[in-house]
């Protein structure tokens, strides 16, 4: 639509813009203002002595003009013209054999009014995710009459960033099973959506739980994805144990705990509810652990010194406790961390280990008989676990500035990096691959519990170093997680 804009001349003491010793003067503008980003309009200039081919200058460049009669002009301004909040000068200027230009009338280019956003809509207004899912929110902001702002930003939060992170777009990520609102807030005014995360995981995690009271034993225990905070003590409630290893098909569990009434240790197999317990391995190192079961379900593999010597890896069946053997006996230095592989192109296995040389450890691999040892890492590396597709050994790393973090490596070697995109506070360890590879499970001390005491928990994280999620809460100090198919 077209606005008129006039400039008047006059003789009504209204101190007109005129050029001394001429008839030619400005009175007025109509209008004498606009709002900025309107679309072009006419201008009417209003004023006397103006004659056949005068044209108006807007900021000293001419305008289309039309002449009305010697007391009205009007002009053509583009939407250009009026863009930019400020100030325009206008003037008249008459053809030759005058050539008189007028002294200015200002015009006044507003800033468009301040429009208050009212309401906030997100779209959808709820939403249903699988751990894992991603989903795109939508923000709509609205005025008192219900029309759209345009043009506002959209701030995103999470009330729960471990169950549902939002991005600075608004798209959501589910991490683990539980409910959060997500908010969207413009210029003050927010809104909020329930986001309900559930699990589609078939395994749950299994740890070790130490009370922090001395004297007191560290158990076994479990957690449904499902159901988190849910952790059930597993195995005889009194019993000590810890390392828990569950079989490759669930349905037992391997660890380590005391002889009773003997102040021996003994790696043990049970069913994994508990019953059925009966011991492998006997042995009066206190050292004796880190169970890794092999993938075909026979055999179990452990570090210890049971030969009083250096530290060793050990493989015994899984069944009856026999053909115990040492692996590493040929080997220099300590060993320990055992993980195998998946199974080869040949049906055979490789071994993961930690190879101690001094004080320093690095990830190497063997043959499942203890032959071709072949080094893999060169850091300060320990605790091995093989990818269940065998392309990738995950390790805890140490050394200048690293205090303990989650690495991969290929397993023949190189391609080393991080697993979290950034490292996480306080030391990560026990890393722990999901059956599917998806997601990796290790304990660490990255958040304190109630007064700020530090207390491990177990958390999860995708393969790809994204969606942190702890899943373990309470006073327990948590250890080494393992996964259990169900």
């Amino acid at each position: 639509m077209m606005l008129v804009l006039a400039v008047v001349a006059g003789c009504d003491g209204s101190n007109p813009a005129t050029v001394p010793g001429t008839n030619l003067e400005l009175l007025a503008l109509e209008p004498p203002s606009a709002v900025a980003g309107s679309e072009g309009l006419e201008l009417v200039v209003r004023g006397a002595g103006f004659t056949v081919g005068a044209r108006v200058l807007w900021n000293q460049a001419a305008r289309p003009t039309t002449y009305v009669g010697p007391t009205e002009l009007r002009a053509t301004l583009a939407a250009g013209d009026l863009a930019a909040a400020g100030t325009a000068q206008v003037r008249v200027t008459l053809p030759a054999p005058g050539s008189e230009t007028s002294q200015l009338l200002t015009f006044t280019i507003t800033p468009p009014p301040v429009v208050s956003v009212a309401s906030v809509e997100i779209d959808p207004d709820s939403l249903a995710l699988i751990e894992g899912a991603v989903h795109q929110l939508t923000a709509v902001a609205r005025d008192a009459q219900g029309q759209v702002v345009e043009g506002r930003a959209v701030q995103w939060a999470s009330s729960a960033p471990d169950v549902a992170l939002v991005d600075a777009l608004g798209q959501v990520t589910a991490v683990r099973t539980g409910t959060a609102a997500i908010t969207a807030k413009v210029d003050g005014t927010s809104a909020s959506v329930a986001v309900g995360v559930t699990a589609d995981l078939p395994y749950d995690l299994v740890f070790s739980g130490w009370d922090g009271v001395a004297g007191s034993s560290t158990r076994l225990y479990r957690v449904d994805l499902g159901d988190p905070g849910r952790e059930a003590v597993m195995i005889e409630p009194d019993a000590a144990a810890g390392d828990p290893t569950p079989s490759p098909d669930g349905t037992r569990i391997a660890y380590v705990g005391l002889v009773p009434g003997l102040q021996q240790r003994a790696i043990y197999v049970a069913d994994f509810d508990g019953t059925g317990v009966r011991p492998l391995v006997v042995t009066d190192d206190p050292t004796c652990g880190q169970l890794a079961w092999a993938p075909d379900g026979g055999r179990i593999a452990f570090a210890c010194r049971m030969d009083g010597d250096d530290l060793d890896i050990w493989v015994v069946d899984a069944t009856d406790g026999s053909s115990l053997v040492n692996l590493t006996d040929a080997h220099p230095g300590n060993q320990d961390g055992p993980s195998w592989s998946p199974p080869l192109g040949d049906g055979s296995y490789r071994i993961a280990y930690a190879q101690y040389m001094g004080a320093e450890p690095q990830i190497w691999t063997m043959k499942e008989d203890g032959t071709d040892p072949r080094q893999v890492t060169a850091g300060m590396d320990m605790q091995p676990a093989w990818s269940p597709d065998g392309s990738t050994i995950a390790f805890q790393r140490t050394g200048a500035a690293i205090f303990g973090d989650i690495f991969l490596v290929d397993a023949d070697g190189g391609n080393e990096r991080r697993l979290t995109v950034a490292p996480l506070a306080g030391p990560q360890w026990s890393p722990s691959w999901s059956p599917d590879g998806r997601l990796l499970a290790f304990a660490s001390t990255h958040e304190t519990y109630g007064s700020g005491a530090t207390v491990s928990q177990i958390y999860t994280v995708w393969a790809d170093g994204s969606k942190l999620a702890r899943r373990t809460a309470g006073p327990l100090d948590k250890h080494n997680p393992a996964w259990r198919v169900r």
